[in-house]
């Protein structure tokens, strides 16, 4: 049996984290941004309420992620949810970054872009400054990818302006752009060019790899299902602090493991062995940090543009 849905929430700020149970793969330690590309669908089932919706990002994304690659899921979960209920984007980014623990260095790398963006740098010098920091040779690495979401964000005027930012960061952009996408679509549909719905259309095409699996064929219908959902995960996880804290502590993660294969096509070509893998226990909300201060604006810097001569944008 999966554990209940009111696990999914907790009611108390004090209540210890329980590690999570994560499958950290790959060369990241655990930190792609392979949980963070999902975190829009945590938000839409959670519109207005960043906690539940980081809850559970962190459900998701600490099945195969760890450290800084659950925070990023979290920390894009808690922007997209406030997305719908506030406009005020710096705002946004400064609550949702704040929620992340200050030792964290995915927290550095926001508070960093953030304070670059204050100081009015372009876009390209925040890319350089982040890459001498940050960079390495995993093109997935959640750290700079955060970065580019945050840099598009705050350095672009509209819609295309920050895609198109966060896409010319390069790195792993088809998730990052992606991410900057999803929040704006959410604050406000009408910003979105017709140029970029246009090639997209309505339909809800999957990949040729997606079989017998019953999803709905538009657009329209796959957000009607989302809002179901939401409603649904309303009705279930109820309004009882109590006894959601209550069933957050009684579920055993231990109880629910099951064997997973790593199946073939993976990086070296041959399927891996059995591993046997837990869910997840969602972690008590994050106390308020009373030590954080948002970055000072310097110079009066209200943003930044591309340098002369870039091309791209």
């Amino acid at each position: 049996m999966p554990p209940p849905l009111s696990s999914l929430r907790s009611a108390s700020s004090t209540r210890r984290t329980r590690p999570p149970r994560a499958l950290a793969l790959g060369r990241g330690g655990g930190r792609p941004d392979g949980a963070a590309i999902r975190s829009e669908l945590w938000a839409c089932v959670a519109p207005g309420d960043p906690e539940r919706a980081a809850l559970m990002a962190y459900e998701d994304a600490c099945f195969d992620h760890a450290g800084d690659g659950i925070l990023a899921a979290q920390f894009l979960a808690r922007m997209q949810s406030m997305a719908f209920v506030r406009d005020d984007l710096r705002g946004i980014v400064l609550d949702a970054a704040a929620a992340m623990p200050t030792e964290s260095r995915l927290r550095t790398v926001v508070d960093e872009v953030v304070g670059w963006v204050d100081q009015g740098r372009s876009w390209t010098d925040i890319r350089t400054l982040v890459m001498e920091r940050h960079g390495n040779d995993d093109f997935t690495d959640v750290r700079p990818n955060t970065a580019w979401v945050v840099t598009g964000l705050l350095c672009g005027t509209d819609f295309s302006w920050r895609i198109l930012i966060t896409n010319n960061c390069g790195e792993d952009c088809d998730s990052s752009t992606a991410s900057v996408g999803a929040l704006l679509g959410i604050l406000d549909p009408a910003s979105i060019d017709h140029k970029w719905l246009a090639p997209i259309g309505r339909d809800l095409v999957l990949n040729d790899g997606v079989v017998d699996l019953d999803h709905p064929t538009t657009l329209d219908g796959f957000t009607d299902l989302v809002v179901d959902l939401a409603q649904r995960l309303d009705e279930q996880i109820g309004p009882d602090p109590a006894q959601v804290a209550a069933e957050a502590d009684a579920f055993d993660p231990d109880e629910h493991a099951f064997t997973i294969k790593q199946a073939s096509g993976t990086p070296t070509g041959s399927s891996g062995p059995a591993v046997t893998s837990a869910a997840c226990h969602a972690p008590a909300r994050p106390a308020p940090n009373s030590t954080w201060s948002r970055p000072p604006s310097v110079g009066g810097g209200t943003g930044c543009r591309p340098a002369s001569g870039t091309t791209g944008c």
